[in-house]
């Protein structure tokens, strides 16, 4: 419809300032390879592999150092364009009936993370962006739509089932988690790149953040990311304590359950590497959490 003409003519008005620095006719910004070849031209390296060994232009590659080229900021804006015309604007056209309802299928079995997957279209992970958000609307005259926070969620699961007192006296105060806990790492006069940090470590606690993650997103020394680690620690060391049990309980088993009874198996775990057993952990240590969201 007319929103997706609109992102259209954005993404042509994108590649059309990215030509001057391509040097085939035809350049494809969809093509990897092509974008590689652009951004050697120009000096650049995201310093990321792919699998395959090649230089990664993924958005987490290509966030770190989009601000030292104007091509990145124009192939970060296509890129962005396209996802949601292909993910989302075609998607609903081609999902909807006659009547233009959309009805998602919901897939509680089909994610080995526990969450449920929400299909044709993923409405779930409908992005912030007004026009998108604005084709959808209410089956209801004057009704609305309901958007819940599903890390929110999650967080306070994680400070249920770790019995964080800390955490959980934030959340029966009702005050914001993030800017709660920015005051106990930073002080009362956090600043907000001390709250992103903070919101960071927060939705990243129990999916394996790294200081190196910390450093690539934030471009901060990895010593000073590793103190960040150990303030958010200190102050709420009953979620750490928790996922040290849930790894502690994969090791022995090479499975592991959410209290409703959700159960991830880990093949292969009898004859994995150390090096692979702490990827298995890293990525499914949280799982109680969002398996549990999923059944509640």
């Amino acid at each position: 419809g007319k929103v997706q003409e609109e992102f259209e003519t954005e993404m042509e008005t994108n590649l059309g300032k990215m030509k001057k620095y391509a040097k085939e006719k035809e350049f494809n910004p969809g093509s990897s390879q092509q974008v590689v070849k652009v951004l050697r031209g120009v000096g650049l390296d995201t310093g990321v592999l792919t699998e395959k060994g090649e230089m990664s232009v993924k958005s987490e590659a290509i966030e770190p150092i989009i601000r030292k080229h104007v091509f990145l900021k124009h192939y970060s804006a296509w890129k962005g364009k396209q996802a949601l015309v292909v993910n989302f604007l075609k998607n609903f056209d081609e999902t909807a009936d006659l009547s233009g309802m959309l009805y998602p299928s919901y897939n509680p079995a089909f994610q080995v993370t526990g969450r449920v997957s929400i299909t044709k279209p993923p409405v779930a992970n409908t992005p912030r962006d007004k026009r998108v958000r604005g084709s959808i609307i209410s089956r209801f005259d004057g009704g609305k739509l309901l958007g819940v926070d599903y890390r929110q969620l999650e967080m306070r699961l994680v400070a249920s089932e770790a019995g964080d007192e800390a955490m959980l006296a934030i959340f029966k105060s009702g005050l914001d988690v993030h800017d709660e806990t920015a005051k106990v790492m930073f002080g009362k006069d956090f600043s907000k790149d001390d709250r992103d940090i903070a919101k960071n470590i927060n939705f990243g606690t129990v999916y394996g953040i790294s200081a190196w993650s910390l450093t690539r997103k934030f471009g901060i020394p990895e010593r000073k990311a590793e103190d960040f680690l150990a303030m958010h620690k200190g102050a709420f060391p009953a979620i750490y304590r928790w996922m040290d049990v849930q790894h502690a309980f994969i090791r022995k088993n090479g499975w592991i359950a959410s209290r409703l009874g959700q159960v991830r198996h880990f093949p292969g775990w009898a004859q994995a590497t150390d090096r692979e057993r702490f990827r298995m952990m890293r990525q499914a240590g949280n799982f109680p959490i969002p398996a549990l969201g999923a059944g509640l």
